[in-house]
């Protein structure tokens, strides 16, 4: 899909007929929640009005994608404190919730940027539609942890906190889900699905591409870059779930940290599109 001749590829056609895209190309490195270059003890989110983020020592970014006045939980607005919350393992029905809680009044670097700086001229942008993304974030789960809960758990994490608005990026199940290898079922299986490619605590054996999920014969996601999704890792206020440039995730890097940027969105639901889709003749907008 082409609009203004800047290539997005489908991620997937929604109920609601709007389409959720994403930018083929990265926009550049950027973190996700800058810390001060001058001072990286701190950051614009590491205040007493951002009670979440606040921690001592290097300041390493805050992993909450936007202000809880535009946060909701179960669909009702958040307004006050903030805890992220995850399942134990595969038989749970009753959600955990991690010790950390507190306010957050200001939304992420990154999220301010794509809103506001590289939305706001954009031609495009009269086409994006104001939409839900998921929020949540997803507590890696080993054999010594509970084990593989699934997708649909997994996306139930992520879904369990919405945001509104128009710019945001992939999450690490939308990752998944792109994936056509059978043995990429869900983020676990990433690490553990197949017992002759595992993490021992200091190493992956065997290479990424031998990795159900990181071979990128079977997904056209990863872009050659190491790259920023909007799912946290719910075990501490600073890392997020990424994508390396040969495709394999983890979620060990500091949210202050640059990462790429391909931003996500929803084309509105009454647009009207030429082309067949394929890569010489793709979707375009007709205005």
């Amino acid at each position: 899909m082409s609009p203004n001749n800047i290539t997005y590829r489908i991620m997937s056609f929604e109920s609601d007929g709007t389409i959720k895209v994403i930018r083929d190309t990265s926009i550049g490195r950027l973190a996700f929640d800058e810390n001060d270059p001058d001072d990286t003890t701190t950051g614009p989110r590491h205040n007493t009005d951002n009670t979440y983020c606040n921690y001592s020592g290097t300041y390493l970014g805050c992993n909450v994608w936007g202000n809880l006045s535009n946060t909701f939980y179960n669909g009702s607005l958040l307004g006050d404190t903030f805890s992220y919350k995850y399942y134990a393992d595969s038989t749970s029905t009753e959600l955990s919730q991690i010790s950390t809680r507190g306010t957050v009044t200001v939304d992420s670097t990154l999220n301010q940027y794509l809103n506001n700086t590289w939305i706001a001229d954009k031609e495009m942008s009269k086409y994006i539609d104001n939409h839900v993304f998921n929020v949540g974030g997803i507590r890696y789960y080993s054999t010594y942890t509970g084990g593989d809960k699934g997708l649909e758990k997994e996306k139930m994490e992520e879904g369990i906190y919405t945001w509104n608005g128009k710019i945001a990026l992939m999450n690490i199940t939308d990752y998944i889900e792109t994936s056509i290898n059978p043995q990429c079922t869900s983020v676990y299986s990433n690490f553990y699905y197949n017992t002759n490619y595992y993490y021992d605590g200091s190493q992956h054996i065997a290479g990424y591409d031998n990795w159900p999920c990181s071979n990128r014969t079977y997904n056209w996601l990863p872009k050659a870059i190491l790259e920023w999704t909007i799912s946290a890792s719910t075990y501490n206020l600073y890392c997020m779930w990424y994508v390396n440039a040969d495709g394999f995730f983890n979620y060990g890097n500091g949210a202050s940290n640059p990462g790429g940027i391909r931003p996500v969105f929803y084309l509105k639901s009454d647009i009207s599109l030429t082309g067949d889709g394929s890569e010489t003749n793709p979707y375009r907008i007709l205005n």
